[in-house]
């Protein structure tokens, strides 16, 4: 028992999971006064701690893999609805010199409208 890691590794090595609870249910006076009891209930606290964290631990982990996995996705929409956004702007651009082309064709189609016309007048007279 002088070297604390051994007694330690061998106490974790013996209790499991399902001895948690059963460790309190017995009481000190059979056993006496020995440390030994001691040690194990502390021991067994510190390993329903340890599960405890660990599971927790998992939790957080879990959580956190969701907030990056949505971080990225948020990104992606960011970075997508910038483009779109461009886009959007370009093809207003486009739109506005496709309307001006639109007018300036209709005023030369009624402007050859209007000479077609005076040419027709000219050749029945």
């Amino acid at each position: 028992m002088k070297d604390k890691e051994y007694v330690v590794d061998t106490v974790n090595s013996i209790v499991q999971d399902a001895d948690l609870d059963k460790c309190s249910e017995h009481e000190t006076d059979p056993l006496g006064d020995s440390s030994f009891h001691d040690v194990m209930r502390a021991v067994v606290r510190m390993r329903a701690l340890q599960i405890r964290c660990a599971s927790r631990e998992a939790s957080i982990m879990h959580l956190k893999d969701c907030l990056e996995s949505e971080a990225n996705a948020l990104k992606k929409f960011k970075e997508s609805s910038q483009t779109l956004g461009q886009e959007v702007i370009d093809l207003k651009a486009k739109l506005s010199g496709m309307t001006l082309q639109t007018n300036e064709l209709a005023k030369e189609n009624t402007n050859l409208k209007s000479e077609v016309a005076v040419l027709h007048e000219h050749m029945d007279k």
